[in-house]
């Protein structure tokens, strides 16, 4: 699991190989799924929450907003060449934050 502090390489897709940066853990708590904003969602990269829904559900086959998930907040690191970098381990959801179990793009789960 992510840690405040930790350094991890980052992909944005679970099987690639290629990983475009590395990412500082700068935040980790745990909250409801139910909880996030729209101000979450855009963060995420979404329009709107029935957007962000919508793409949970694609992912992760369900929405169950009572369901627990850990909101991982990061800052980038340091951008790859992808030609040439293909290391590392993965955290997987969004642009500020990302999954570890279920992570909502700030979530991890």
């Amino acid at each position: 699991m992510a840690k405040v502090g930790s350094i991890h390489k980052a992909k944005t897709a679970l099987f690639s190989r290629d990983y475009f940066a590395s990412i500082i853990i700068t935040g980790l708590r745990r909250e409801k799924l139910g909880a996030i904003t729209i101000e979450d969602a855009m963060r995420e990269g979404f329009d709107d929450l029935v957007s962000y829904k919508e793409g949970w559900k694609k992912i992760n086959g369900s929405w169950e907003p009572n369901s627990v998930v850990y909101v991982v907040s990061f800052e980038l690191k340091e951008r790859y060449d992808l030609s040439t970098d293909k290391t590392a381990i993965t955290i997987s959801r969004s642009s500020q934050n990302w999954d570890a179990e279920k992570v909502r793009p700030s979530y991890a789960h």
